[in-house]
């Protein structure tokens, strides 16, 4: 507490949203759609990964505002590549710094666009396993696809491009005005196949309602926790109930023989009510404790736990509902 007497409240940790999709998909003219928006454009924060030592998509977002008086979109370009090789560096330092600005309130959202030549599920495999300790979260995948090309795509790139698709959360089918029948059906062949339990919407030239990418996804997809690199599953559970702290040390005791890390902050019943406590376990080792400051009883953050390991068909979500306090 200041000298005012006010009580001093860490922020909300911001939203980390991934807007994918091959080369060439539009996935720059939906960001500048967004970033035009006189609602919420000024209130993000824009990553942007290129591939090349000159780089132009943050440039075109950065103009995007054209004269806007009250925007306040910062935008971050990075000229490294693929993203998932400099997360814990480069990328990871930006999103901190732009979560937890030296001067003036977060952004409402964070959006990390990646390149066509990113693996979208190393990307979001690394916010998840940071996201106890960052102030952001991994807030799902936005894959824009692109009707005309895609089934070239599908051809000649196929890591890359299924990797994207694979591991989305909405899919906006672009370009239809280019694509013959053919290809559309071929398409949303594809995205049935590949896509599976991804919202499909048609998006012509970035025209979406920003609602629909922006704090939407969260309630919307419990899939969207779930990513696989490197034959480990990182899965990410939002836990908005409180926890028996007895009953959920009997099953993270369980969980450690299948689990390599289980970590995240959660609420759990104590004789003064609802408390948030961090939770720890590698191996045996397992800590349920209270929240190192600044943090402390008035973190505001998202309450979640990161499940990392071997694949697995565990229920972790109803595995931790059986727990609530």
């Amino acid at each position: 507490m200041d000298t005012c007497g006010e009580i001093l409240v860490e922020p909300t940790a911001v939203g980390v949203l991934l807007v994918g999709g091959f080369l060439g998909a539009g996935k720059t003219t939906l960001l500048s759609k967004l970033v035009r928006d006189p609602e919420i454009g000024g209130r993000l924060a824009v990553l942007v990964n290129e591939l090349g030592d000159l780089g132009l998509d943050g440039e075109l977002l950065a103009s995007a505002r054209g004269s806007s008086e009250t925007a306040s979109l910062r935008t971050v370009q990075l000229d490294s590549g693929c993203v998932c090789c400099t997360l814990k560096g480069e990328l990871g330092q930006a999103l901190a710094e732009l979560a937890r600005p030296a001067s003036g309130p977060p952004p409402a959202q964070i959006i990390v666009e990646l390149s066509g030549a990113s693996l979208a599920s190393e990307v979001h495999f690394q916010i998840a396993t940071q996201a106890a300790e960052a102030p952001y979260f991994p807030d799902g995948l936005v894959c824009v696809v692109d009707a005309h090309a895609a089934p070239r795509w599908a051809r000649e790139a196929r890591s890359l491009f299924l990797d994207q698709l694979q591991r989305a959360d909405l899919v906006l089918l672009s370009k239809l005005d280019l694509a013959t029948p053919a290809e559309r059906a071929e398409t949303e062949a594809l995205i049935q196949e590949h896509g599976k339990g991804a919202r499909v919407v048609p998006c012509t030239f970035g025209d979406v309602p920003p609602a629909l990418l922006l704090g939407s996804l969260e309630a919307a997809v419990p899939r969207a926790g779930s990513t696989t690199t490197h034959g480990l599953t990182g899965k990410t559970v939002r836990v908005g109930y409180v926890l028996a702290e007895p009953a959920l040390e009997r099953l993270l005791e369980r969980l450690a023989t299948s689990c390599f890390r289980i970590k995240g902050i959660v609420d759990v019943a104590t004789p003064d009510g609802p408390q948030p406590r961090l939770v720890q376990c590698v191996g045996d080792q397992i800590s349920i404790t209270e929240l190192p400051t600044p943090l402390g009883r008035a973190y505001a953050g998202p309450r979640r736990l990161v499940f990392i390991g071997p694949s697995s068909a565990e229920d972790f979500d109803a595995a931790l509902r059986a727990t609530a306090g």
